[in-house]
């Protein structure tokens, strides 16, 4: 088939210093997906803006079905057939899907909006494409998984041909996401374009056609996925050989550090163990995570080197006992995004620099500096708004936060989630730091191969209980995923060489 859009020697540059894009050439043929990678802050956003005209390029040739176009603004963009989704969703919650579908498209009736219209061009756009979502349903009685469908169908309403997704599955669980592979591979065999932006390695492997990877601005690898691997792709976003991607240092355990107690959830975790949890969403994953910091009321018991941890008091009496959580979703529940990065990292901690009633500025910024400095955030001063930074670095201040306190119990509720390759590896570098110093930590991941890569054991909760445990060297993804499924291990003839371990073993 055709290319929908092709671009040529695309520059684009803010100011005399930042030069974001540098002579990239990119292409969107009809009926396929492109895996578009690089690190936070390789051009991906950009390349993005110029083509849906946001930030129109300085230079370079842009040619829509190999007829020469300017991309000079979001209109200009539309009107050719190009849609952007964006990871966080544009839809306006309170309104129905029918109305989010047709919003600004409104189809009108003597010059008054005509709600029955509107009802039937939604129900046309879901039912051509098999989207099994009722038009009058209020956008904030979805799930994510229907409202992602729900921003698609509004670009699909739009005559998309070609679909820029950034992030889809972000906040999408495992049986979420293979429904939208689905749906995307529809839309492709239909001929769409789609441009797939991700992280999640795996994903992009499973879904895409093409890998183009972007670093420092420019395009620096593109190859047919069935052509590449793993190592190529990582090595070409960071520049660098990872020939550890999962860098789990080997750690003997020490003796039972902690201990808990929930209703359906008892394990011992013992120092310098990393412990993943693993489950489908809705297991209850997240809210075993925010009932040991104390977020959630229970009856169940922790205990912590000996001493009792009261529960459901409150997060202060569980930071004070040297538990640290790094919640699911940084921007909402992890960060004060307006804030300046000085107060982020030493928000839980200021009994270390203000031991009295006064907070001294020169010990707060000595304390955020160090951290900067550990975990390599990219940033030109502890007084940046942390909203500034790229994901990768909101991450890493939130990490530099339990740090700077002291934690000794590490909850990291999916701590790489819209982290970049580089980033990622920091982050698990930092995990093995704090374990061979005698913490602990606690790993929730939708991402199997993260859960083997860096738990030494994994407990599986099924319908809000834990129904087993597992050494890391004895299980397979597959054998997760069926505990995950069905609460069940695989049949024994099928694992006869993999013994498990039950909780608390």
């Amino acid at each position: 088939m055709a290319d929908w859009l092709t671009l040529k020697g695309i520059e684009k540059s803010f100011g005399s210093a930042v030069k974001a894009l540098k002579g990239v050439d990119f292409r969107i043929g009809q009926g396929e997906i492109i895996a578009l990678l690089g690190e936070n802050g390789a051009g991906k956003s950009t390349l993005l803006k110029a083509i849906t005209g946001l930030q129109p390029p300085d230079t370079g040739d842009v040619r829509w079905l190999d007829e020469a176009v300017v991309l000079s603004s979001p209109a200009k963009a539309a009107a050719l057939g190009i849609q952007m989704v964006y990871q966080e969703l544009n839809l306006s919650p309170h309104l129905s899907v029918a109305a989010n579908i047709c919003l600004g498209n409104e189809p009108t009736r003597f010059s008054i909006i005509d709600h029955k219209a509107v009802y039937q061009r939604a129900k046309e756009v879901l039912d051509a494409h098999g989207f099994a979502i009722d038009p009058a349903a209020m956008v904030d009685s979805l799930g994510p998984a229907q409202r992602q469908l729900v921003e698609i169908a509004k670009a699909l309403a739009r005559d998309a041909k070609v679909l820029l997704l950034d992030e889809p599955t972000s906040s999408l669980g495992e049986q979420d996401i293979l429904s939208l592979f689905q749906t995307l591979r529809d839309l492709r065999a239909k001929g769409l374009g789609i441009v797939y932006v991700s992280h999640r390695l795996p994903e992009c492997f499973a879904i895409s056609d093409r890998f183009v990877i972007l670093r420092d601005g420019e395009l620096v690898y593109e190859a047919e996925t069935a052509d590449t691997d793993t190592s190529k792709v990582v090595k070409a976003m960071v520049g660098r050989d990872l020939k550890d991607f999962y860098p789990r240092a080997a750690i003997k355990p020490g003796p039972v550090k902690v201990a808990i107690d929930l209703p359906g959830f008892k394990l011992d975790i013992h120092e310098g163990e990393i412990i993943g949890i693993a489950g489908l969403t809705g297991s209850g994953r997240s809210r075993t995570l925010r009932t040991l910091f104390g977020l959630e009321s229970s009856t169940g018991t922790l205990t912590i080197d000996g001493k009792s941890v009261p529960l459901g008091k409150g997060p202060h009496i569980c930071i004070g006992a040297g538990v640290g959580l790094l919640t699911e979703d940084r921007k909402k529940t992890g960060l004060a995004i307006a804030l300046p990065i000085r107060h982020n990292t030493t928000l839980a901690g200021l009994d270390k620099i203000a031991p009295g009633p006064w907070l001294l500025h020169g010990p707060d910024k000595a304390a955020t500096q160090k951290q900067i400095t550990a975990l390599a955030v990219k940033t030109p001063s502890t007084e940046n708004a942390v909203g500034n930074l790229s994901g990768g670095n909101q991450q890493k201040v939130v990490l530099g936060r339990w740090l700077h306190t002291e934690s000794t119990v590490l909850l990291f509720d999916e701590p790489t989630r819209g982290v970049d390759v580089g980033s990622k590896v920091e982050i698990y570098e930092r995990m093995n730091d704090v374990t061979r110093k005698g913490s602990v930590v606690v790993l929730v991941s939708s991402e199997i191969p993260e859960l083997l890569g860096m738990s030494d054991r994994i407990a599986i909760l099924f319908h809000g209980k834990l129904v087993t445990v597992i050494n890391r060297a004895d299980t397979s993804p597959e054998r997760v995923l069926h505990w995950m499924m069905t609460g069940r291990d695989i049949a024994p003839t099928e694992t006869a060489d993999q013994p498990h371990q039950e909780a608390n073993s």
